[in-house]
């Protein structure tokens, strides 16, 4: 684990950027809008322009049919239809019970500062109301007025199914970057400062067949929500918070879960795992 102090009076955003030197000299690249406004981009090394352009396609479709699926801001989705129905045992399907599942585990481990139900109004709901029959394919949440929010979670999700794809149509080193990145093969990249202070924050940072997620107060300000005191935490400690895992779908929740934490909770979880490295920004 690194904490890092800045000085700055303001972040406006903050970015992952891959050093040019290190793209292969024969890529493809292609970026679509998806999920809403987020742009995602997949970077290829390869000299078949035609199958990767396809595997491409196929990797996006997934995004498209995943935010359909789960998002919770879609009309239609299972989360929906979950926050939709508290109290009632409402079937979804297996995208998003994976991502409950996972949610549940990462909420134990972050001792809740990771949690799905964050925008429920009754500050005594918890990840623990979450019920769950991945036998039946069930789901139910257990209090009046509970919602979940797995935006964070199933950003991760999603980018680990865009892996997958990829994987299986044989290629081997590319880089998907959907605000967080997974790097297949060996790929190196900064944490951006922002406008004001130009140039990375640390050192580049050496990834290979990893994924990297960050968050923080970007243009957004105060936005991220302590789950377990159920509003924003003002002050927060730090500027950003960024960990590196094996997967997106670990990734991405424990930096939300990070950023929540003191210094003092957020040094101890990271000394505890030793499948995580984690970037913390300082105040």
């Amino acid at each position: 684990m690194k904490i890092l102090k800045q000085f700055f009076p303001e972040i406006s955003f903050l970015l992952f950027f891959f050093i040019p030197s290190l793209a292969f000299s024969s890529t493809f690249q292609r970026t679509q809008v998806l999920m809403g406004d987020v742009p995602v981009s997949i970077t290829l090394k390869t000299s078949q322009k035609q199958k990767a352009y396809h595997a491409m396609e196929s990797a996006f479709q997934e995004v498209n049919r995943l935010n359909k699926t789960v998002s919770e801001w879609q009309p239609k989705s299972d989360a929906t239809r979950l926050n939709q129905h508290p109290l009632v045992w409402v079937p979804i399907g297996k995208d998003l019970m994976t991502i409950l599942l996972k949610a549940h585990e990462i909420s134990e481990m972050t001792h809740g500062a990771f949690d799905v139900t964050w925008a429920s109004k009754n500050q005594k709901i918890s990840y623990q109301d979450v019920e769950l029959i991945p036998e039946l394919g069930l789901a139910r949440l257990s209090q009046k007025k509970m919602m979940i929010g797995v935006s964070s979670i199933a950003k991760g999700y999603i980018i680990d199914r865009m892996v997958l794809i990829l994987r299986k149509q044989g290629f081997r080193n590319f880089l998907i970057n959907a605000g967080d990145i997974y790097a297949a093969g060996t790929w190196k990249v900064f944490i951006k400062c922002p406008d004001a202070h130009p140039g990375p924050c640390a050192n580049p940072i050496t990834l290979h067949n990893q994924a990297i997620s960050t968050s923080g107060l970007y243009e957004r300000g105060a936005h991220i929500v302590d789950p377990r005191i159920g509003k924003r935490k003002t002050p927060y400690s730090w500027w950003s918070t960024t960990v590196i895992a094996n997967h997106s779908f670990i990734a991405s929740p424990l930096a939300t879960a990070l950023f929540v934490m003191d210094p003092q909770e957020a040094n101890s979880f990271l000394h505890e795992r030793q499948d995580v490295r984690g970037y913390l920004f300082m105040k």
